[in-house]
């Protein structure tokens, strides 16, 4: 989607806003499935870092924000 200044910017033809109207209120439900796949939409992701997380989760793991690493401190 592109704001009105990027529309100019990349010459789309009308930026007329009169000429679109509002979003539909069944505009998910128009969307194909292999699109949500490709949109990675929650409960259609296919790829494999997805599968790897919903393993993750579902065997109850929660990931700790511990951080390793140097530690500057003043001596």
């Amino acid at each position: 989607m592109l704001g009105l200044n990027s529309a100019r910017l990349y010459h789309v033809n009308s930026t007329n806003l009169r000429r679109f109207g509002p979003v539909p209120s069944d505009f998910e439900s128009r969307i194909p499935s292999d699109l949500k796949t490709l949109l990675e939409f929650p409960g259609f992701a296919s790829d494999h870092l997805s599968k790897m997380k919903a393993r993750y989760l579902a065997e109850g793991a929660a990931p700790d924000h511990t951080r390793y690493g140097w530690i500057r401190t003043m001596v």
